[in-house]
């Protein structure tokens, strides 16, 4: 091993009980992350080259979304630009960070000859039936993304090939002779199906288990979309690098009340001002009300706990979710 390598192996153990404490999330050993993070420098000597700093900021990154960086698994890359090193999530760590979040995630592109159709919103559906041979020869019209968990609406996203195309001018990865956006029969379509799977990313909705696809999304798209360096930490979410004001977080609505339903009773809600306050309530109920009773509180209050902690954020809830979907029918 070369004294650079060593040196930089040596700043990683330094940080090995900041990235212990974030991977502890994923299960993963530090070890296992360092020694990535090392097998993917020593296949691409370049990063050597690279601002120190910013490789242990890759690092942080990584271990933030609890994904490999060796560049063989797919997860995750580490590459050599404007000076600095920079993580990217692959394809293969967008499908690992969806299957986390209870989300089976799927995506393709759709080419000449193809049968496709579509619709997002309220009834959303992807119908794609693939022509077979000579994919070559078929240009590539648009990809999509799809995000399907059980008892919800899919989430879709749809992208023209021109929109890819705006999207890879704007990346600088993609001036490079052996970015993958110019390998025509591997990388470029992988890079199509890539494209709508980052996007859809925002359309998730936030709690603990999709903060790291939202916080994944939000940094590729500061460089491949505005050609800024970013990474992420656990305690200031995405940072990009010369931009102003705060680091990019999530944005979590906040509500003003919070209300426990009576309905199969046929009581009025009980409004609570504050999540705290909510919260206690609910213990109360789910520890002293008989389970008939609890039946009809599952009947009455399943859908809005649900709406509390996977479409406005409250992670704080996920517990009291988990116990009133346990709730005998």
């Amino acid at each position: 091993m070369s004294n650079e390598l060593k040196v930089i192996e040596q700043q990683l153990g330094q940080l090995a009980p900041s990235f212990e404490q974030v991977l502890a999330a994923y299960k993963m050993p530090v070890e296992r992350l360092m020694r990535t993070v090392m097998v993917s420098i020593d296949r691409l000597p370049k990063l050597l080259e690279c601002n120190r700093q910013s490789i242990l900021n890759s690092a942080m990154t990584a271990a933030c979304l609890g994904l490999e960086v060796d560049g063989v698994t797919g997860q995750g890359f580490l590459i050599p630009f404007a000076g600095k090193a920079q993580f990217m999530t692959g394809y293969k760590g967008y499908n690992t960070m969806f299957a986390r979040s209870g989300y089976t995630l799927g995506g393709a592109v759709v080419r000449e000859g193809d049968e496709f159709d579509y619709q997002i919103g309220t009834g959303g559906f992807i119908h794609h039936r693939p022509m077979l041979g000579n994919e070559s020869s078929r240009k590539i019209l648009a990809a999509y993304a799809k995000a399907e968990t059980p008892g919800r609406a899919p989430l879709i996203q749809v992208m023209s090939i021109d929109e890819i195309l705006a999207v890879k001018a704007k990346s600088p990865g993609a001036k490079k002779a052996d970015s993958p956006w110019n390998d025509p029969l591997v990388g470029f379509p992988a890079m199509c199906i890539k494209t709508p799977k980052r996007r859809l990313g925002r359309d998730m909705p936030l709690n603990a288990g999709t903060q790291p696809i939202i916080m994944a999304g939000a940094m590729e798209q500061a460089v491949e979309e505005q050609n800024k360096p970013a990474w992420i930490t656990p305690d200031k979410g995405v940072i990009v690098d010369g931009a102003t004001g705060e680091p990019i977080q999530p944005k979590t609505y906040k509500r003003d009340k919070f209300e426990i339903f009576f309905t199969s009773l046929g009581r009025p809600p009980a409004v609570r001002e504050d999540i705290t306050t909510y919260k206690s309530q609910v213990v109360q109920i789910l520890d002293k009300v008989p389970i008939e009773q609890l039946r009809l509180f599952k009947k009455d209050n399943k859908e809005y706990l649900e709406k509390l902690v996977i479409e406005e954020g409250y992670s704080e809830l996920e517990s009291l979710l988990n116990r009133v979907n346990a709730i005998e029918e």
